[in-house]
């Protein structure tokens, strides 16, 4: 009877040990899950961090001078890109740090980012915000900027640094004018004006575009 209890017992405790592993196996390929995931908040919220340190480090003119050319240089890789497309582009550390010593005369920006969308895979990163400016030039104009963000990033051994930031126009117009309507609209009215006038008559998009002026 002792021998018969013992095969039952044993076969319990192999029993045991199997469940037991696989648990284990189950519990760590949770908490590689579960780290996996905290890591990609921690991205995001750093990625998120930089976006704004590079909007404080460029916004001034109330209390400090606007653009630091050095905190700006400092976030971004020795290769990295600044760009406002089409048409302005710094290449290298150093060639955005001169390029933002330079604009250090216009007095005054602050800008307003939105609608951030941040995707991680690895040690690279891309973001797309949103954002609005207002702006004083030099000469005393002042404008409002709108735009969206297209951003590239990577990890480095000092944390996560901006690999590009391109900037594309949505308006870039006087304040006391404003934006109206967007461009893509006055391209379509302006068409149908064109059209009209092809076809011998007024045409409705002539109409648009001085609503739009």
């Amino acid at each position: 009877m002792k021998k018969q209890a013992r095969k039952p017992a044993k076969a319990l405790k192999k029993v045991s040990k199997k469940a037991a592993k696989k648990l284990a196996k189950r519990v760590a390929k949770a908490g590689s899950a579960l780290e996996k995931r905290v890591r990609l908040l921690e991205d995001i919220e750093e990625i998120s961090k930089l976006k704004a340190r590079y909007c404080n480090y460029v916004d001034g003119g109330w209390d400090r001078p606007t653009h630091d050319y050095d905190g700006v240089a400092s976030i971004f890789t020795e290769d990295g890109v600044w760009e406002a497309i089409p048409t302005i582009r710094a290449e290298t550390r150093e060639g955005i740090r001169e390029y933002f010593r330079k604009a250090q005369d216009i007095s005054l920006a602050f800008h307003r980012i939105t609608n951030p969308i941040i995707e991680v895979n690895g040690n690279q990163a891309t973001g797309n915000w949103h954002v609005l400016v207002a702006l004083t030039h030099p000469n005393g104009k002042a404008v409002w900027i709108g735009g969206i963000y297209n951003d590239e990033f990577v990890r480095t051994a000092e944390g996560w640094k901006f690999k590009k930031l391109s900037f594309t126009f949505a308006f870039n117009v006087p304040y006391e004018k404003g934006w109206g309507p967007g461009e893509y609209y006055l391209r379509r009215d302006r068409g149908q004006a064109d059209q009209g006038e092809a076809a011998g008559g007024n045409g409705s998009g002539a109409a648009s575009e001085d609503r739009g002026e």
